[in-house]
């Protein structure tokens, strides 16, 4: 017998794929329903290689909702085995992410998953065993299981009751309505199609059909018909030799009760070492820095269900695991086998305790895991805490949030010291003395203190503590170090001992000192000159960060020292970019957007000068978000023939700037010169009409367009250019960059704060109330929460005039609510004692709002 984790749980189904692929719309919908069906865990056995924007990408928002919502989400870290490609959903960080060790047991699965054996029984008893029959070929799908112990009758006693009579078993006119119901029918081959046979005993309610040769057939009367073909039908159907069918007939015209067995090859089945991780298991860290995964559970050689109705999947599916085989059972390996374990055994926590959240069952899952020698030795960015162990999880006495502790990519310039915060509760029914302490061999940490180190807590109490770390810069200023290590929990009332993975990369840099960072993201290193020129030119101080000498972009912390980022990426294009490369790089380049994002609501400012940046980054949301771009025309400039070689382009093109803004007024027309080494790709681009976002330069070149345009936020602002701005001449280079580092300079910052809120009170708590909330400083209209105390309120709209609107629910208590807005980018506000539900009168508000606004 197999079973399940959680045999128990009511198991739902949400059907997302509808090819080999999937889209976030079906994912999104179908986590809409799970939440309005009240699942209390959805597993996500899906997902990309390719990061997510953790910030704008509706499927994420889709998850982080629903996680806010009380369900907890599990999904597949991935199967590519390499780092940095835990794309979504497992990227998210609130998700619960799964990797791959392997069984204790491995197999090996039949070459032909359509090779079927039968066992005849006559009144109970065995008369012929494992006998060859073949499957019929191109069925439509099976409305009924073709692997089992069937009843089986003859056709021949449904020609009138007969035997022998006009039809001989053949099934070539229509059989008596519901004659066949819920058994299997033996007929004969001969004078009409296999189809219309079995299609006609499906229309008298039969489950199957067992079709023996013909007695002119030419394999002879000891073969079954090869490679039958049965295209368009619903039941299963089998084929065997004349003589096996007429030994069978022989028994079925005694009257005797006739069943038949069909099963599949047994898969050969080995032992193996356990525990180890796979290959193919998809390895951290997340876009964020989040260690993923959190925990690992078996998902190679695992031996599971795969479906048995639809023989011909693999004509349409790429992706052979979801193949058929006759048994429904077969060995496959993936973390999407990984995913379910540890959906199981969060449906075991949350049975135990249903009142947690989502963040406490995470955390009892992943801080009380196992760690056999085969897991210890290696990164949290490979197996996360461990093992899953649902037995602990379900009994652990205290509960630690976060459950990982992840500072991050760190660019050190001297020893520094950083600090984090853990809250404790006791979740047990018994008074419990606490005791907290790092555990590392790392020569990275010159001292970690936790304090408090002791806490006793009461049934129910919760208690916090800091992590501080003392880092030194790794002695090796060109590479990166990576930091592991764990914070351990003990109590003396209990043998549990929870441990919370501990991780950052720490690597040396060099002290900004400049008000100008220059990222170069050019790999032939051959016009960062003219760029250092122009800002010399222009009178400016400047750091250079090389990303081919770094192996990475900046980090924000790294940013938040210049008042202008430039970042340019001359004919560097992930169009470019060989296929075995193209995920790391892309992942990359959406990485160092998101964290542009937050530098960006942080007060910094951007120029961005690159065609055919990014392939189509134009029509992502950051573009959108961030620099208001909703739409582009690609290489609107180059024509390419069949094989995607330059066929013509334009070399000389006339550029004209904006006279209406600070950049552009007196620049006039400027000149852009290509050449077959660098080749024309500029994009004209679509900018939104919100005002934020200010046609710059445009041109008439073949119905022209903008080519590069300048926004203004609240906290930020952004120049474009889909151009390369050193193609100008370096007159017009250094003109053009003189004239955008003082307005990016300039650049005015409001805070973000909360004005005001219509109507500040919710009269009656049993009816829904929609509240308008003036806010400034969002930079952003998607991406954005708004809390009543601790609970998420839904938004409505968010205008571009910054008005929030939201739903207050009904059922509220009566009290006083503190309103906090949480943006996008991270930034948070929070007017006190600002709605009143009801009689009002009692301060409800939550003050330890850290385990909130940590993002």
């Amino acid at each position: 017998m197999i079973s399940g984790v959680a045999p128990q749980a009511y198991l739902g189904n949400y059907k997302v794929f509808t090819t080999d692929s999937t889209y976030s719309e079906q994912i999104i919908a179908a986590l809409e329903a799970c939440v309005e069906d009240g699942m209390d865990v959805v597993n996500l056995s899906l997902g990309s290689e390719e990061f997510m924007d953790p910030l704008f990408d509706a499927e994420s928002i889709a998850i982080r909702n629903a996680i806010a919502s009380g369900v907890v989400v599990v999904a597949a870290a991935g199967n590519s085995g390499l780092t940095d490609t835990i794309g979504g959903p497992g990227q998210i960080a609130e998700v619960i992410t799964v990797g791959s060790i392997s069984n204790a047991h491995g197999g090996s699965n039949p070459d032909d998953s359509t090779e079927t054996y039968m066992n005849v029984y006559v009144n109970g008893k065995v008369i012929l065993s494992r006998i060859n029959v073949m499957m019929g070929q191109s069925p439509l799908y099976y409305s009924y299981p073709p692997s089992g112990r069937f009843l089986l009758i003859d056709a021949d006693h449904l020609d009138g009751g007969g035997y022998g009579g006009v039809q001989d078993g053949l099934v070539c006119e229509s059989l008596p309505i519901d004659s066949v119901s819920g058994v299997w029918l033996l007929a004969q081959r001969g004078q009409c199609t296999f189809s219309s046979k079995i299609d006609r005993v499906q229309a008298a309610g039969g489950w199957g059909t067992l079709i023996y040769n013909s007695s002119n057939a030419s394999e002879g009367v000891n073969s079954p018909v090869p490679n039958p073909l049965v295209e368009g039908t619903k039941i299963p159907s089998f084929f065997s030799s004349r003589t096996v069918g007429l030994l069978i007939k022989e028994h079925l015209n005694n009257r005797d009760t006739v069943e038949v067995e069909f099963y599949g090859v047994t898969p050969e089945v080995r032992k193996q070492e356990p525990l180890l991780m796979s290959s193919f298991s998809s390895l951290g860290p997340s876009l964020d820095y989040c260690i993923k995964p959190e925990l690992v559970a078996v998902g190679k050689d695992s031996f599971a269900a795969t479906q048995d109705n639809y023989p011909d999947a693999q004509r349409f599916l790429s992706d052979e695991e979801n193949g058929f085989a006759v048994s429904g059972f077969n060995f496959g390996a993936g973390t999407s086998f990984s995913s379910p374990r540890v959906a199981g055994a969060a449906a075991l926590v949350r049975q135990m305790h249903p009142s947690w959240t989502p963040e406490q069952v995470k955390s009892a899952l992943v801080t009380v895991t196992d760690r056999p020698t085969s897991l210890s030795t290696i990164s949290a960015m490979i197996r996360g805490g461990g093992h899953v162990n649902a037995r602990r999880a379900m009994t652990i006495p205290i509960v630690a949030l976060p459950s990982t502790l992840s500072w991050g990519r760190m660019l050190l310039v001297e020893k520094t010291t950083v600090e984090k915060r853990l809250t404790v509760e006791n979740v047990s029914d018994a008074f419990q003395s606490i005791r907290l302490q790092i555990d590392s061999l790392s020569t990275l940490l010159e001292s970690a203190v936790i304090t408090p180190d002791a806490l006793n807590l009461q049934v129910g109490e919760r208690g916090e503590a800091a992590v501080i770390l003392t880092l030194e810069p790794p002695s090796n200023a060109g590479n990166a170090v990576d930091l592991n290590a764990d914070v351990v929990i003990t109590t003396e009332e209990s043998s549990e001992v929870l441990k919370i993975p501990v991780w950052a990369r720490l690597k040396s840099v060099s002290s900004p000192g400049s008000s100008v960072l220059l990222v170069d993201d050019d790999p032939t290193g051959m016009y960062q000159s003219l760029y250092i020129n122009a800002l010399r030119t222009a009178g400016y101080a400047y750091t250079v960060w090389d990303k081919d000498e770094h192996g990475d972009y900046p980090t924000q912390q790294y940013m938040q020292h210049f008042r202008v980022v430039i970042w340019f990426m001359a004919t560097n294009s992930l169009n470019s970019v060989s296929s075995d490369r193209y995920v790391a790089q892309y992942n990359s380049r959406v990485r160092f957007q998101a964290e542009l994002t937050h530098y960006l609501a942080q007060g910094g400012n951007l120029l961005l000068s690159g065609q055919d940046w990014s392939d189509a980054h134009e029509t992502t949301s950051f573009a959108a978000q961030v620099f208001h771009i909703y739409g582009f025309n690609r290489d609107p400039f180059i024509s390419y023939d069949s094989f995607g070689r330059i066929r013509s382009q334009i070399t000389q093109m006339s550029i004209s700037s904006a006279a209406n803004h600070p950049i552009g007024d007196g620049l006039g027309t400027l000149s852009l010169d290509f050449s077959t080494n660098f080749p024309n790709m500029a994009d004209t681009l679509l900018a939104h009409r919100d005002g934020k976002a200010t046609p710059l330069f445009s041109t008439d070149v073949r119905n022209g367009g903008t080519i590069g345009v300048a926004t203004e936020n609240t906290t930020y602002r952004a120049v474009f250019l889909a151009f390369p701005l050193e193609r100008l001449s370096v007159r017009d280079m250094n003109t053009v960059m003189a004239r955008v580092l003082p307005w990016l300079e300039n650049a005015p910052l409001r805070t973000l704060s909360i004005l005001s809120i219509d109507p500040p009170k919710q009269e009656d708590p049993s009816i829904p109330t929609e509240v308008r909330l003036s806010v400034a400083g969002l930079n952003f209209t998607v991406g954005n929460a708004v809390f009543l105390d601790e609970i998420p309120l839904d938004i409505a709209s968010i205008n571009a005039g910054e008005t929030v609107h939201v739903l207050i629910p009904a059922g509220l208590v009566d009290g006083v609510y503190d309103v906090t807005v949480i943006t996008a980018d991270g930034r948070s506000a929070r007017l006190e004692n600002a709605f009143q539900v009801g009689d009002g009168g009692v301060d409800t508000a939550v003050k330890e709002w850290g385990i909130y606004l940590e993002m």
